[in-house]
């Protein structure tokens, strides 16, 4: 490649990066800050995921598979 056409290919490339450096300016200067009053309200008037029953449902079968670590012989490496 000649230094003029190599030249010529990398104003191509500086002016194609700035071309998207703007446009992804243009697109994202829209994005506002959340604030954590933002979050707390949403925190609000959003309901738990995870009922109480499924929690208790939960439990019972962490339960059962720790019994049944302790009865196949399964020891943990650290304690939960």
């Amino acid at each position: 490649m000649e230094p003029r056409q190599r030249q010529f290919s990398l104003w191509y490339f500086i002016a194609a990066l700035l071309v998207l450096l703007a446009v992804q300016n243009l697109v994202f200067a829209k994005a506002r800050q959340i604030t954590m009053e933002h979050f707390l309200r949403a925190a609000k008037d959003t309901t738990p995921s995870v009922t109480e029953e499924m929690e208790r449902d939960y439990e019972k079968i962490a339960q059962t598979m720790k019994q049944e670590a302790m009865r196949i012989g399964f020891r943990p490496s650290r304690p939960a």
